[in-house]
C-alpha cells in the first residue's frame, strides 16, 4: 500500500490522529488513523483501519473504545451487506451493529485493501461516504 492509497476524510475540520503503520508479511501493509472532535487531543469520533491482508474491524474498534467514558469492549451483534458509494464507485460493504448503538462499523474493499471504519456517535451514511478520499500519510 502506498501513501497515495490511504482513505480518510480529507475535509475534516478538526483534529486528525497519528497514522500508525504496520505489516503482517511480505506485501502486506496496514494503517490506522483517527479523526477527533475537539482537536487532536479530543476523543476519536471515527477510526480507519486499512489493510492489504485482512479486515481490521477489531483494530478500528479497539482504537475507538476505552477512552473517556466509553466501554473498553463491545460485542458486534449483527452484520449485513450494505451498498455504499466511495469516490463515485458503488461497493458492497459490510455494516456491523454493536450491542451499544453509539458504535457503528463498516468495512469495504478499496484499491486493493480492506478498509474498516468504526465511529462513535458519528453517522456512517451516504454523506459520510461521499466525503471520503485519499489522505496524506
Amino acid at each position: 500500500m502506498t501513501n497515495d492509497q490511504i482513505v480518510g476524510i480529507p475535509g475534516w475540520a478538526e483534529g486528525r490522529g497519528m497514522l500508525i503503520r504496520g505489516g503482517t508479511g511480505p506485501g502486506a501493509d496496514s494503517v490506522v488513523h483517527s479523526y477527533a472532535h475537539g482537536g487532536r487531543r479530543g476523543l476519536p469520533a471515527v477510526v480507519f483501519a486499512q489493510s492489504t491482508a485482512r479486515d481490521q474491524t477489531e483494530a478500528a474498534v479497539r482504537n475507538l473504545l476505552g477512552r473517556g467514558d466509553r466501554p473498553e469492549q463491545l460485542e458486534l451483534v449483527e452484520e449485513a451487506p450494505a451498498p455504499v458509494v466511495i469516490g463515485g464507485t458503488a461497493v458492497t460493504a459490510v455494516r456491523r451493529r454493536s450491542s451499544d448503538g453509539r458504535l457503528t462499523c463498516v468495512s469495504f474493499p478499496w484499491q486493493g485493501a480492506i478498509v474498516a471504519v468504526a465511529a462513535w456517535e458519528h453517522p456512517l451514511d451516504a454523506a459520510f461516504f461521499a466525503s471520503l478520499g485519499v489522505v496524506d500519510a
